[in-house]
C-alpha cells in the first residue's frame, strides 16, 4: 500500500528533536512517534523505485547479484539522532536504503560509472576513503524528484544505495555479528567499544 506523507518538514524535524528528548511529555512523545510512522512508511514508494532501477542495472551485468531492502527501525534513526544532533530527520539520508553485493570491485566498479552523471544523486566513496571501523563500501544518495503532480509529495526523499563487493559485504557482517555478541557498536563512524582492539581488529581486516 502506498503511504503519503502527511507532515510538513517542519513538523518532522519537530518530531525528530521529541523522539530523543527524554524529558518529552508522553503526549508529545506519541504525537512525535505517529509523524515518524507516517514519514518511515512514506519512504516505500521511492524505495521501491530505487530497488527496481538497482535490479534493472545489475541485472545486465550479474543476475545473481545479491539485492536487499530495508527500511531504517526506529531505534537506529533515533540513535542516529542522538548522535548527531545536528542532523535533521527531514533530511535524513538512510530512512530508506537498498544494497547490491556484487561479485568483486571490479564489477561494483561497473555499476557504481552506470549510475555517475545521473541529476539528484551524491556519490560517497568509502572505498578510498573507508571508515575508521575499516568499513568500505560506496553510497549513493538518491533524491526523489516527481514527474508529475500524484507523487509530488514525495519530493526530496532521500534513498540511500549501498554498492559492496561479496568481500566488502563479508567484512560488514562480520562487523555486525561481533558488535551483536559483544555489545559494542562497532560498525559506526564513531565506534562505541570498551575494547579498543576490536575496532583495531577490524580496521586491519578492513585494510
Amino acid at each position: 500500500v502506498q503511504v503519503h506523507r502527511m507532515y510538513s518538514p517542519g513538523q518532522i524535524d519537530r518530531a525528530g528533536k521529541t523522539l530523543v528528548n527524554s524529558a518529552a511529555p508522553a503526549a508529545e512523545m506519541s504525537e512525535a512517534l505517529t509523524v515518524m510512522d507516517n514519514w518511515r512508511a512514506a519512504h516505500n514508494y521511492p524505495l521501491e523505485l530505487a530497488r527496481k532501477a538497482l535490479r534493472d542495472r545489475v541485472g545486465a551485468m550479474n543476475p545473481t547479484a545479491i539485492i536487499a531492502e530495508r527500511l531504517k527501525r526506529l531505534e537506529s534513526i533515533t540513535e542516529k539522532l542522538t548522535r548527531e544532533p545536528a542532523m535533521k530527520l527531514s533530511t535524513m539520508q538512510d530512512i530508506g536504503g537498498c544494497r547490491a553485493v556484487l561479485r568483486d570491485t571490479r564489477e561494483a566498479e561497473e555499476l557504481i560509472r552506470a549510475y555517475q552523471g545521473l541529476p539528484d544523486l551524491k556519490i560517497t566513496d568509502y572505498v578510498t576513503h573507508p571508515r575508521i571501523s575499516g568499513y568500505r563500501s560506496t553510497h549513493l544518495i538518491w533524491r526523489f524528484r516527481s514527474q508529475d503532480s500524484s507523487t509530488a509529495g514525495y519530493n526530496n526523499m532521500r534513498i540511500e544505495i549501498q554498492i559492496r563487493s561479496a568481500l566488502q559485504h563479508s567484512w560488514a557482517t562480520a562487523v555486525e555479528i561481533a558488535s551483536t555478541f559483544t555489545g559494542y557498536d562497532l560498525k559506526s563512524d564513531h565506534p562505541k567499544c570498551g575494547d579498543p582492539r576490536w575496532v583495531r581488529f577490524f580496521a586491519l581486516m578492513g585494510s
